[in-house]
């Protein structure tokens, strides 16, 4: 958010400590961690910082694309352009505090541990009747050469790209309210500089689910892909054939925000 970038120490998960926050290049929208380094990405800029000293993160360079989330794989760079809004602090919150299921106190809370409604896009539950006015983007940039260039920007006319994440050489990208892209990006890991080949376009499931919700975030482990959809829960795909993924579960009637995996579980 608008505080930048903050390191917490998560050794005790009861008792979390504020290590260092500063203030970056603008509403911060994401980070990400690689080895000593934090990549946080912000309306219009992706920022990379020493992480060392945790204490005393260090600014080591500026890059002028940026937008709401990042994945990097073999030193290529993939970012969503889709602006993040300051959230509404007043607003009621996505989740209500009386909603069903009951959803367990939180072990912190304060600054950090607080829920608001982020509208995160400026959208709302239900598609736009029109099309936006210009298309959502997603740029490719190759970090391994000093310039930065900005190999690949790919367009999305129906919708803004929201997430992105690279495994094993198959890019998938959530646009919020048209659905799941799949591409092929072995040609951009091995140093060719190839172009994404696109395997599969994969709508929001709305003949499928009665409350098919908004992509949000994605997550691949293994065969499988996990899109967070707000509104419409967890949805599973089976991308054993990318070009040919499968809902294989969908129905959910909790929010989700965002998915993440860990050992067996999905959070």
């Amino acid at each position: 958010g608008a505080s930048g970038l903050t390191g917490i120490d998560v050794n005790d998960p009861a008792a979390m400590t504020v290590l260092s926050s500063r203030t970056g290049s603008g509403l911060a929208a994401d980070v990400m961690g690689i080895e000593n380094m934090a990549v946080v990405t912000s309306s219009g800029k992706v920022d990379f910082y020493d992480l060392t000293v945790p204490e005393h993160p260090v600014f080591v360079e500026g890059m002028n694309v940026g937008g709401c989330r990042t994945a990097i794989d073999k030193g290529i760079l993939y970012v969503t352009n889709t602006s993040v809004l300051e959230p509404d602090y007043n607003a009621p919150a996505e989740i209500p505090i009386d909603s069903s299921p009951t959803y367990p106190v939180p072990r912190f809370t304060g600054t950090f541990g607080q829920f608001t409604s982020s509208q995160e896009y400026g959208s709302a539950a239900t598609p736009p009747t029109n099309p936006p006015t210009s298309p959502g983007k997603l740029q490719i940039v190759d970090l391994k050469r000093a310039d930065r260039p900005v190999l690949f920007t790919l367009n999305y006319a129906a919708g803004n790209p929201v997430d992105v994440t690279v495994v094993g050489g198959i890019m998938a990208v959530a646009v919020e309210h048209d659905g799941l892209y799949l591409y092929d990006v072995r040609g951009l890991s091995d140093g060719t500089a190839q172009a994404p080949l696109q395997l599969a376009h994969v709508p929001v499931p709305k003949n499928l689910v009665a409350n098919p919700g908004r992509y949000s975030r994605v997550e691949i482990r293994g065969s499988l892909l996990y899109v967070a959809a707000k509104e419409g829960g967890v949805q599973i795909y089976d991308i054993a054939d990318p070009t040919q993924p499968k809902l294989v579960s969908a129905g959910n009637v909790e929010m989700a925000m965002d998915v993440e995996l860990v050992e067996d579980a999905v959070v």
